[in-house]
């Protein structure tokens, strides 16, 4: 909680971090990973998990229940970072 003053005044209150989203989704496929230099083993499990490709952030609670690394990817692909829940 806190409260301000100066060209203005507020007060409010937080719960902790809150989910961070980009404006909007990014696609992510296959060839994506495959120019990044991602494992066989990461691009098998990701063509199984998303044959037609994911997007990121909202797959994301998908692809970490599939075991793919999905924190490698972002710093690889240069995605924007999101706080998982």
């Amino acid at each position: 909680s806190g409260s301000g003053s100066g060209s203005g005044s507020g007060s409010g209150s937080g719960s902790g971090v809150e989910r961070c989203r980009p404006l909007s989704s990014v696609p992510v496929t296959i060839e994506h990973l495959r120019a990044v230099g991602a494992c066989a083993d990461q691009r098998r499990l990701f063509r199984d998990t998303f044959p037609e490709g994911g997007r990121w952030p909202d797959d994301i609670p998908r692809a970490l229940e599939a075991g793919l690394s999905v924190s490698w990817g972002m710093e690889q692909l240069g995605l924007p970072p999101v706080l998982v829940e």
